[in-house]
């Protein structure tokens, strides 16, 4: 039995393809043919048998037609002048009327364009390929074909080398030495004038040495001064991807940014979207040193004209405050006294996630409740309110008599979630403070049964 790999398999396997009794053997035929590409797949050097792969893709098997054109996909560009004579064949499959031999015949042809000289027609067959190929999973990314690409990088514009670079996050190198091979192929990429390049190179880089932490920082810090200038770009859709992969890489490594911390203050002519993404990215970049101007800066963004803009300020403030709580604190009480309805029922939600996160604040937020009830309107803040004075409102001197407020209003209040919210925190303040809260928890309860017997008869008639 020669063994695997050995110049007498491939000769029998030759003998085997050219044999017309196994050939008038469908079964047998296709079986010959899984041989080979069982050998193939085992790093068996096949090649030598290419004239009579293709003559086996002159058949109405269709599984044997796309195992010869796995074949080819891997071999063509190796015999080049025998993948000629696959041509006629492959024409004739493309007008088949059987979808799926069309299918197969035009996939074959497109990864054979890939070797094609013209940059710009490898590119365009990728995107094609992924796009036929979508419901198995996208284009087959495996060594020769990685390789390939990574030569033909330098021919290749911006756009192809964003393109082929994202792509190549497909492939899993084998070996480290391989590994270390394509990083080293890839590393100019890093430097690139092209940020979509030098985002795609990186993000490439953190993919492949996975397993070499050190490398994965060392990537990173190259890649600072690329991001920083993107996120300054006048192209607001830079800016934004940028801005995205910023916020990917503080995952990784917390405060990578926190130096340059003034590169994400806002722009008055920013576009909103570009803001947000801003005020997220100096959130996690305070620390002992900028403490103080990041939040000068979010500051005064909570005053801007756009009330969602300013709303965003002010929750980013909320979440320093897990941090930094008392300067926070002081901030978003100094707010209150805009009187500014969007404005107070942003403080209020703060104040009410930031009671159950930092309880050492809760006194000082209880004093900063009186009179935010003359200014809420929406229903958030009336919620975040009303809950607040339930849970606390033994700290709250007039809490019983705010309360009171929205009971003798129950009846024109359009949220059925603010009337429960005012219902199980009336019960809670009733508990700390009876005597004041008896009256109108009864009338409230009263409202509620008799709320709750109307749906019942509306239902029964």
């Amino acid at each position: 039995m020669p063994y695997l790999g050995s110049e007498d398999t491939l000769k029998e396997l030759k003998r085997a393809l050219s044999n017309p009794h196994v050939q008038a053997d469908g079964l047998r035929y296709r079986n010959v043919i899984q041989r080979v590409i069982r050998y193939m797949t085992q790093g068996v050097d096949v090649s030598s048998i290419f004239m009579e792969m293709v003559k086996a893709s002159a058949t109405v098997d269709i599984v044997q037609k796309k195992l010869v054109y796995l074949y080819m996909c891997i071999y063509a560009p190796l015999k080049p002048d025998l993948a000629l004579l696959a041509i006629n064949t492959l024409c004739k499959d493309c007008s088949d009327p059987n979808p799926m031999v069309r299918d197969g015949a035009l996939v074959n042809e497109l990864y054979s364009l890939l070797r094609d000289q013209d940059p710009i027609v490898v590119v365009n067959c990728l995107r094609a390929l992924e796009e036929i190929l979508e419901h198995e999973g996208g284009v087959v990314i495996n060594k020769p074909i990685a390789h390939h690409l990574l030569n033909r990088m330098p021919d290749l514009d911006q756009w192809g080398q964003s393109e082929v670079l994202a792509f190549l996050l497909r492939y899993k190198p084998r070996c480290e030495e391989e590994v270390f091979d394509i990083l080293n192929l890839l590393d100019g990429y890093l430097k690139s004038s092209s940020s979509s390049v030098v985002m795609a190179a990186t993000k490439l880089f953190l993919v492949l040495a996975r397993a070499f932490p050190h490398v994965q920082t060392d990537v990173l810090v190259r890649a600072k001064g690329p991001l920083l200038a993107a996120c300054t770009s006048e192209s607001r859709e830079l800016c934004f991807t940028a801005l995205c992969h910023v916020r990917q890489i503080l995952d990784s490594l917390p405060g990578h940014f926190s130096s340059h911390y003034k590169k994400f203050f806002c722009s008055y002519s920013e576009p909103h979207y570009i803001k947000y993404q801003k005020m997220e990215v100096l959130c996690r970049l305070v620390n002992d040193e900028n403490m103080q101007q990041i939040l000068e800066e979010l500051r005064g963004y909570c005053t801007d004209v756009s009330v969602e803009l300013a709303q965003r300020a002010i929750f980013a403030i909320g979440n320093i405050a897990r941090t930094y709580t008392q300067q926070c604190v002081k901030i978003l009480t100094e707010l209150l006294e805009l009187k500014q309805d969007h404005i107070t029922s942003a403080v209020v939600q703060v104040f009410r996630d930031l009671v159950w996160l930092c309880p050492q604040c809760t006194e000082c937020v209880s004093q900063a409740l009186s009179g935010c009830e003359e200014t809420i309107q929406d229903t958030e803040g009336k919620q975040a309110l009303i809950w607040l004075l339930g849970v606390h409102g033994e700290r709250v001197p007039n809490a019983p008599y705010v309360l009171e407020d929205f009971v003798e209003n129950v009846k024109s209040e359009a949220f059925s979630i603010v009337k429960v919210e005012l219902l199980t925190a009336l019960v809670r303040l009733f508990i700390a403070r009876p005597a004041e809260c008896q009256d109108m928890l009864g009338r409230l309860l009263y409202y509620c049964i008799g709320k709750y017997l109307l749906s019942k008869m509306a239902v029964v008639l």
